[in-house]
């Protein structure tokens, strides 16, 4: 699986992008009906199969919808992205996945399609940071889902602009979460600082009160 990711991710690479544009948003919408089976309520593959194949796709997935980019995004493409994402939101193994999709999307799409939904970024930031299962239980989040989650600040900030000031509170409050955290990595916490230097970049003297 390793070697099948990184052989796509050297082919999107390395190509010609308008010669791949037809086949890579083909290539998306084949990786969206494979996440769909896999997680489907017929799908033949075990609890740990179903993680390595959703995180691995959603690494792929990720690459292939930043070079697809935004103009050539189809409605049908992107509420087909939007609806698979909903989906895998029910499988918290799956985070790393969900983790990577989001970033595509959030670096892709317009700034209105991110800024619908910010809401639910934010919360997949909340539950992964604070180990919230989707039952309402725990799950144990490991370093590399809470650093990617701590990322999506920085993502959704530069996505959604000036946008990010009615979600000031949520973000200060998860950002000094993870600061204060002793059982967070200093990878993360480095994550969240340059995701504060990027909050004030875009929302000005907006935040200087949350850092009072």
């Amino acid at each position: 699986m390793t070697q099948s990711q990184d052989s796509v991710n050297d082919i999107i690479q390395y190509c010609h992008f308008k010669g791949l544009k037809n086949e890579l948003v083909n290539f998306c919408d084949q990786i969206l009906n494979l996440i769909n089976d896999i997680i489907g309520q017929n799908s033949s593959y075990n609890s740990e199969q179903v993680e390595l194949l959703i995180n691995n796709f959603g690494g792929m997935l990720q690459t292939v919808i930043v070079r697809i980019e935004q103009q050539f995004m189809s409605p049908d493409l992107i509420q087909k992205l939007f609806s698979t994402l909903t989906n895998l939101c029910n499988h918290d193994s799956c985070r790393q996945g969900v983790l990577f999709i989001l970033n595509g999307i959030l670096n892709t799409v317009n700034q209105e399609q991110c800024i619908d939904l910010s809401d639910t970024v934010l919360n997949i930031i909340d539950t992964t940071v604070h180990n919230k299962a989707i039952n309402g239980g725990e799950y144990p989040f490991d370093s590399s889902s809470k650093r990617l989650a701590t990322g999506l600040i920085q993502d959704l900030a530069t996505a959604i602009d000036k946008h990010v000031s009615v979600h000031l509170q949520k973000i200060t409050n998860l950002l000094f979460t993870i600061l204060g955290d002793n059982d967070i990595g200093t990878d993360v916490k480095i994550t969240a600082i340059i995701a504060i230097g990027d909050i004030c970049l875009v929302t000005e003297l907006s935040f200087q009160p949350f850092l009072e």
